[in-house]
């Protein structure tokens, strides 16, 4: 039996945690722009940049018309460790928000 699930006041939690979004829908449903409208309210919110770790060969570039992201070019291996490795790197240029 798992433990009870207990409520607390959001007033008196004081750990914070990365919000991470899944979007799923067929193709050209607009996954790609909406991320981006996401990524750059929550950068907007505090201020900053938001980033796009690319890992379709250059997919997300034709949205540089409707945003103003940095890129960078994700190739293979699409591991867990390269997501985290270009997660780590937006955390330490300062981005608000990081699109894969």
């Amino acid at each position: 039996m798992p433990d009870a699930i207990v409520y607390t006041p959001a007033s008196q939690v004081t750990e914070r945690h990365a919000l991470v979004v899944a979007l799923e829908a067929p193709p050209n449903a607009g996954k790609t722009y909406s991320g981006c409208r996401l990524a750059k309210g929550m950068a907007d919110a505090q201020g900053r940049r938001f980033a796009v770790a690319d890992t379709e060969g250059g997919r997300t570039l034709h949205l540089r018309k409707h945003f103003d992201f940095d890129v960078s070019m994700i190739g293979p291996p699409h591991t867990p460790e390269t997501y985290l490795k270009a997660a780590q790197a937006a955390q330490a240029a300062g981005y608000g928000a990081l699109l894969i």
